[in-house]
């Protein structure tokens, strides 16, 4: 129900002296006058810029790099990882391009190449921090809890104060069921920074995994008068109605929640639970399995995959998914199993 967002440093460099030739002082010249176009979030410029400088430098490493960033910046991802791989190819020695090359794969979901670059930054980039945030976004996403939760503690040995962190660890712990340290750390967060909504969220989340649905929803509400269009609280709110019966409010807030983020499966999760329980099977099975699509491993889908073909008497169906369910140790999942499929 929480994506976990990936930290990102950009450090534009803006290399001093020119060359010697006329050739290196028109390459600098377009290098700064993409820098500051950057700078003024004039990123259409900058592209440009950097362009005309790798016309003037096909090699031109540093020129590649902070075109990446750009193309980062405005979302694509795509032709960030090009720039990166092209700032590579340029200089293999670019470490900083293999740090901003992980954070680009981690957007598109492929957390092994992602892992790969990050690792090859490790020891050659610096802040180090920033290379540990990183990871453990990744692993948090694999649902490699243990190894994310690493992660993010060698981060804040760096920065016992960084809100970011404390919240990405918090989440960590709260999906290993260790609620109260998962606590510990949203409170942090929000004394460091009392505008923070994704603490809100956090602690939010720590009270509904607890069933205590009342402060979820304090929680929930508090963060949305700071972040009214924050998809995942949204989401979050919607799923805490669905367990209170409020089905007419929980749909409202999964529908906002989708029409900001489209791409957050754990809100079709929630619109499949949520024609589970109104008596649309159909649909749920549909919603669930479309969720499943986008995350395979989407913790309690298959639980709830495995009701819903239940419901229509798709024994076969049913047990499939429970069996899934089961072998993720989710416990709801292993009773269901047991109880049907044995």
């Amino acid at each position: 129900m929480f994506r976990i967002s990936l930290f990102f440093i950009y450090t534009l460099f803006f290399l001093s002296g020119c060359g010697e030739t006329r050739r290196d002082q028109k390459k600098m010249h377009f290098l700064h006058k993409g820098n500051v176009s950057y700078k003024e979030r004039m990123y259409t410029d900058a592209m440009r810029f950097y362009r005309e400088a790798i016309g003037i430098d096909s090699s031109f490493a540093q020129a590649y790099n902070n075109l990446g960033i750009v193309y980062q910046k405005m979302g694509r991802d795509d032709d960030a990882i090009k720039a990166f791989t092209d700032c590579i190819a340029a200089d293999p020695t670019f470490y900083e391009a293999y740090y901003y090359r992980g954070n680009a794969r981690y957007e598109i979901r492929d957390y092994a190449g992602s892992l790969i670059d990050y690792n090859t930054a490790t020891g050659n980039y610096q802040p180090v921090s920033a290379i540990h945030f990183g990871k453990g976004a990744t692993f948090f996403s694999q649902y490699k809890y243990d190894s994310a939760a690493h992660n993010f503690e060698l981060a804040l040995t760096a920065n016992r104060e960084n809100v970011e962190t404390l919240i990405n660890l918090g989440t960590v712990w709260l999906f290993q069921n260790k609620f109260e340290d998962a606590k510990s750390m949203g409170n942090k967060a929000l004394f460091l920074d009392s505008a923070s909504a994704d603490a809100m969220n956090l602690l939010g989340m720590v009270c509904m995994n607890q069933g205590d649905y009342q402060n979820a929803m304090i929680h929930f509400n508090d963060g949305l008068r700071i972040s009214p269009d924050n998809a995942y609280l949204l989401n979050n709110k919607g799923f805490a109605q669905l367990m209170t019966g409020e089905y007419d409010q929980a749909l409202a807030n999964i529908n906002e929640s989708i029409g900001i983020n489209f791409e957050n499966p754990w809100a079709y999760r929630n619109k499949g639970i949520w024609y589970l329980k109104t008596g649309e099977d159909d649909n749920a099975i549909r919603l669930l399995r479309q969720a499943l699509d986008m995350d395979s491993l989407l913790p309690y889908a298959h639980f709830y995959l495995g009701l819903a073909y239940l419901e229509k008497s798709q024994l076969s169906e049913a047990c499939e998914a429970f069996s899934i369910s089961s072998a993720s140790k989710e416990t709801e999942g292993e009773e269901a199993f047991r109880k049907y499929c044995k």
